[in-house]
């Protein structure tokens, strides 16, 4: 698929990111939506549907203030939102991490106290299951 420069399109399995990269709203616009309309006729006419209203975008940017882009793709605005979750990455607005370090910290706590709490029914934390304990939660 011809795409503009400024715009790339990163795919792995059955997800795809349209990556644009532009100074203001309306030139990013401009450069993602033919992008966005090309992608959905493609997938239409090979008889797979997008779940446009489950879309979503957000936008990687240092400025404090912006004009937003106004992204459409089937016929439905796609939702700005302050992060997102793509291949297991939480993204957010600054690129920050933040919330994807939370995440894997609760999970992770969660499967520490969840083993923990196994310990005392296996005969206690001998050096093997200290071992699986770490693989797990480290």
């Amino acid at each position: 698929m011809n795409v503009p420069r400024r715009v790339h399109l990163v795919g792995f399995a059955d997800n795809l990111a349209v990556v644009g990269v532009a100074r203001t709203g309306q030139l990013l616009e401009d450069a993602v939506n033919p992008v966005l309309w090309a992608i959905d006729n493609w997938m239409r006419s090979r008889g797979v549907e997008l779940a446009n209203h489950k879309t979503e975008a957000v936008i990687l940017s240092r400025r404090r203030a912006f004009v937003p882009p106004r992204l459409v793709v089937g016929g439905h605005t796609i939702e700005l939102v302050k992060n997102l979750r793509y291949l297991g990455f939480r993204l957010d607005t600054r690129l920050t991490f933040n919330d994807h370090v939370h995440f894997v910290a609760k999970k992770a706590t969660v499967a520490a106290t969840a083993l923990a709490r196994l310990m005392p029914n296996i005969n206690g934390p001998g050096q093997w299951k200290r071992r699986l304990l770490d693989s797990v939660v480290g």
